[in-house]
């Protein structure tokens, strides 16, 4: 079990996200939408805007496969996400490839969403993507929509909830684990000696690869009680 605090661990995303940043700048945008808890079943709020997209040119989008609900005109906005609600991610990128998808939890760990074992989630360029489950999603979830959607379970601790996109042009395996270092505070010891933190040793994949070779960008919204 680590012994990192939760706040250490979040210190630790943010310089992967900064060292991700040093690579190349963000490029995927992604915006993330819930639904309230209350039997409603309508989305609530557009929560975030991609921060990491930086002030890049607005570029074209075909968003004519989202449900309504998830067209920028459709929901408010929305500046938090509460335990219980449902979390739901659109997706588009400047460059087609290979969907890798992260939550980068209020709790400082780190999990995969997408792909699930043996599924490729391809996308293509320009497009907008609903890349959640329980929302009548059949793009990534081959064997047909899930009942159970993503939900966001916490902890409400003031930090916020990221979620974090990569888009390989090869078909390329990568693990939540290479995405940022090992908590445990002695095989992080360890991880900082041999390499000296730097991109490749965060993701070694990408970071051997040229920047033409994958894209990756990140949204990020508080939790509250």
């Amino acid at each position: 079990m680590s012994s990192l605090s939760v706040q250490e661990k979040h210190e630790r995303i943010r310089l992967v996200l900064a060292k991700l940043s040093a690579a190349q700048n963000p490029q995927i945008r992604l915006r993330l939408f819930s639904r309230a808890s209350d039997g409603s079943r309508v989305v609530r709020g557009l929560l975030n805007t991609a921060p990491g997209a930086g002030s890049a040119a607005p570029r074209p989008v075909d968003e004519s496969a989202l449900p309504p609900d998830f067209r920028p005109a459709g929901p408010e906005w929305a500046a938090s996400l509460r335990p219980g609600e449902e979390l739901h991610v659109v997706v588009d990128t400047p460059r087609s490839g290979y969907l890798h998808l992260f939550n980068l939890g209020t709790s400082g760990e780190v999990s995969k969403l997408l792909p699930e074992p043996g599924v490729r989630a391809l996308v293509a360029a320009g497009r907008a993507y609903l890349a959640s489950p329980g929302a009548g999603v059949t793009a990534f979830f081959p064997e047909g929509p899930r009942a159970e959607p993503w939900v966001e379970h916490g902890p409400a601790n003031g930090f916020a909830e990221r979620v974090l996109a990569v888009v390989t042009t090869e078909d390329r395996p990568l693990s939540a684990s290479r995405l940022h270092p090992a908590w445990g505070e002695a095989a992080y010891a360890g991880f900082l000696a041999a390499s000296g933190f730097a991109v490749a040793s965060i993701e070694p994949v990408l970071g051997a690869w040229p920047a033409s070779a994958w894209s990756w960008g990140y949204c990020e919204i508080p939790v509250i009680p």
